[in-house]
């Protein structure tokens, strides 16, 4: 019979303040989860601009060592003409990625792990280190 009777308002109360703190607890989780993804993508957009700082820079430098070194051979050439549309293809690359950054931030969908992210960065950085490689074998 007591399980008919109506309940205390305190109780009420209780439950409902214990129901509203739930609730802010998960928003507090869902942003700072939101925060967190903010910070990967911003460390993931720095690292793709010095990447193509870098690919920039040593694509810039290949034709003024070459200069210096008077290299004539046609490995020589070759490793340079190589190394220099690698490290296009890596700037380009960049691009793209900071282009998909940009439309997942507008889409307020912040997954860097998304395979338009992906499709395009993981060109970035083969091209980047065969056109390294390439630029080695041109000095050396």
């Amino acid at each position: 019979m007591a399980a008919f009777l109506p309940r205390d308002h305190n109780e009420m109360i209780t439950e409902s303040k214990l129901k509203e703190s739930q609730e802010e607890n998960l928003n507090k989780n869902n942003q700072n989860k939101r925060d967190h993804e903010r910070d990967s993508v911003e460390t993931y957009k720095d690292l793709t601009k010095l990447l193509i700082s870098l690919s920039t820079g040593t694509l810039v430098l290949a034709p003024t060592i070459f200069g210096l070194l008077k290299a004539t051979t046609i490995s020589a050439w070759w490793s340079l003409y190589t190394s220099s549309i690698l490290l296009a293809t890596s700037i380009i690359c960049g691009i793209l990625v900071l282009s998909t950054l940009a439309g997942s931030q507008h889409a307020n969908d912040y997954n860097i792990d998304d395979w338009r992210t992906r499709g395009v960065a993981i060109p970035q950085w083969m091209t980047f280190i065969f056109g390294l490689i390439f630029f080695m074998i041109f000095v050396s």
